[in-house]
């Protein structure tokens, strides 16, 4: 059901996308030749008013087709279109060079067709899609701020067990409202998540504190023995290969655990528990159970907290879990720490706080995530509340947007990291899951096309050919020299920038299927 209803909001953004193009080219009275919704054979097509509708096959794209990719080769035919334009429409019937015309031919000599309107009116029917995709996307932004809690930008409480941010020099409080993070200018309470995942992804500001250990798990192995790690310890080396990042300090921790288990240097204890799960003396009268711990040791080099010299923890405890084929997995049972600079208005004055840390761990993606552990007060709903964070979040929703596509530039993220409309359709139905409700569903299909929308208008006006930013782009120098440019060659390049977004299609879509069959 949850894959059903996600096609269909699919393509009611697709079709939404599709009629700011039609209803712009007819304000201005333009002919409109075919209304596609998807691609592919068409299923249904009916000619109305002039223009034939058409649903296809895949609800992967849609079209609406004015005429303004029709190219005339023919060198008499351009003289004769030369020759004609401009005169009456009785004149130009009448004319016996007329009737031989093709039909491409004829369509330049109607007033109406897109290619004989100004320049400016051209520009609004092709950028028309995505302006009515950044509408409704803000749309759907009301319809959630008004049906769901509204997120302040203020710290309400801090809800896990062992919160960092509200402790040492840098401490949030309850009550501070953010300003920014990590440099960056907050608007919605999205961007927070987004901003200091991304500083970890890039390597950011909080790489002097990226191996220090934070706080430990439940029922840690690795506090305890003789090389027992302990919160501050900065780790400098895994048996004695230098570590500067998380993601290098994890990577060394899961090759010892690998090649310590295949060396069989594994070590298993079991220790006796309370009903509460804590470590007791087996003669202990509170003993109700047993909990088995299997670890390898190696030698890890510390900064630690108060010790002017380097500190050799020497027989170091790896916790490990051996599947059935006998592969180790480093049981990660610590985290390491991100700091970040929040900017924060308190009792009416701004207030820089250069290091608010958090505890971090690797994530699926191969990078850093940190560990939120505040949360923010709900806004006081009015109508005022809902039209103004849904504005905010619309517009945070295209900040993320933009960064992202930034990140896509630099490297930061790759084509694995890159979802198609099969993986949309399985991330809505891995959040279908987490709902209670047939409600709850719907609200998570709108707000997750509140961002695919979003997303439709801002990449759609994007400077590249084949899409309407590329388009545009072509109108502004036609504006600029007064003339079009020639039609073969912004034919060709349209023609090669389509011909790439289809292979990427067709690569994001393999893709997708390879993660939905193998879910990684």
């Amino acid at each position: 059901m949850s894959i059903v209803i996600a096609v269909i909001a699919l393509c009611i953004i697709i079709l939404i996308h599709e009629l700011g193009h039609y209803g712009a080219a007819k304000l201005f009275g333009m002919n409109v030749y075919q209304f596609n919704l998807g691609m592919g054979p068409s299923l249904i097509k009916k000619k109305w008013k002039g223009t034939v509708w058409a649903i296809k096959a895949f609800p992967i794209g849609g079209s609406c087709m004015l005429g303004e990719d029709d190219i005339i080769e023919n060198p008499e035919e351009l003289n004769i279109i030369q020759d004609l334009k401009g005169c009456d429409p009785e004149t130009m019937v009448n004319d016996p060079r007329f009737l031989p015309l093709s039909a491409n031919a004829k369509r330049l000599l109607d007033p109406n067709e897109f290619r004989n309107k100004p320049v400016w009116q051209r520009i609004i029917v092709i950028s028309g899609g995505a302006v009515l995709n950044l509408v409704l996307g803000w749309v759907l932004a009301v319809i959630i701020c008004s049906l769901t809690p509204i997120s302040s930008l203020t710290v309400g409480d801090f809800h896990v067990a062992q919160p960092l941010s509200d402790k040492g020099d840098s401490a949030l409080m309850v009550d501070d409202r953010i300003v920014s993070v990590s440099g960056m200018k907050i608007i919605s309470s999205n961007e927070i998540l987004y901003i200091m995942d991304n500083t970890l992804m890039r390597g950011g500001d909080s790489d002097e504190h990226s191996t220090t250990v934070s706080i430990f798990g439940d029922n840690a192995i690795s506090k305890t023995g003789e090389g027992a790690l302990q919160s501050g310890d900065r780790i400098v080396s895994v048996g004695g290969v230098e570590v500067k990042s998380a993601i290098a300090l994890y990577d060394e921790l899961q090759r010892v655990a690998a090649e310590k288990t295949a060396q069989d240097a594994q070590i298993t204890v079991t220790v006796h528990i309370d009903e509460k799960g804590n470590e007791v003396d087996e003669n202990d009268e509170a003993a109700a159970g047993t909990r088995t711990h299997t670890y390898v040791e190696t030698e890890l080099e510390v900064w630690r907290v108060g010790v002017p010299l380097k500190v050799t923890l020497s027989n170091a405890r790896i916790p490990v879990t051996i599947d059935e084929e006998g592969n180790a997995t480093h049981l990660r049972d610590f985290f390491v720490q991100a700091a970040y600079e929040f900017v924060v208005i308190r009792d009416g004055e701004k207030v820089t706080l250069p290091q608010v840390t958090f505890a971090a761990a690797p994530n699926e993606r191969g990078g850093i995530s940190y560990v939120k552990d505040f949360r923010v007060w709900e806004a006081k709903k009015s109508f005022k509340t809902v039209m103004e964070y849904s504005l905010r979040e619309s517009v945070g929703y295209g900040r993320i947007i933009w960064l992202t596509l930034g990140d896509i530039v630099r490297g930061t993220y790759g084509l694995n990291d890159l979802s198609g409309p099969v993986g949309i359709g399985g991330i809505v139905s891995e959040a279908a899951t987490y709902t209670e409700s047939f409600g709850e569903l719907i609200l998570t299909i709108v707000s997750i096309s509140t961002f695919i929308t979003i997303n439709l208008g801002i990449v759609n006006l994007m400077p590249i050919p084949a899409l309407d930013g590329g388009r545009i782009i072509f109108l502004a120098v036609e504006g600029v020299r007064r003339k079009p440019l020639n039609q073969n060659v912004e034919a060709t390049i349209h023609f090669i920038g389509f011909a790439l977004l289809m292979l990427l299609i067709v690569i994001v879509t393999f893709n997708d299927i390879r993660k939905l069959v193998t879910g990684g």
